[in-house]
């Protein structure tokens, strides 16, 4: 089952709010934490979704930076765990 059969029963977004770790292998964010502001369902992904995150890293060429990472790729800060339902 992917993550995206279970959020397409759900009325609202799951996870916004929640601060995340980019855990992605290679990627330039890779260590940064952002905050979930969206979750992109029907995706062409192994789980169908992706997250929208705010960067809470500081850099003053791009405050408040947005990025859109694969579900897959970020884990809960609080927990480091993956995001569940």
């Amino acid at each position: 089952m992917k993550a995206d059969d279970s959020l397409s029963k759900a009325d609202s977004v799951p996870w916004v709010s929640a601060s995340v770790i980019i855990t992605k292998l290679g990627s330039p964010f890779k260590g940064y934490i952002g905050v979930v502001k969206d979750v992109l369902r029907g995706q062409d992904t192994p789980s169908g979704l992706k997250i929208g995150l705010q960067l809470v890293h500081l850099d003053p060429s791009s405050p408040f930076r947005t990025i859109v990472v694969d579900y897959d790729d970020v884990v809960e800060q609080r927990s480091v765990n993956d995001l569940h339902l």
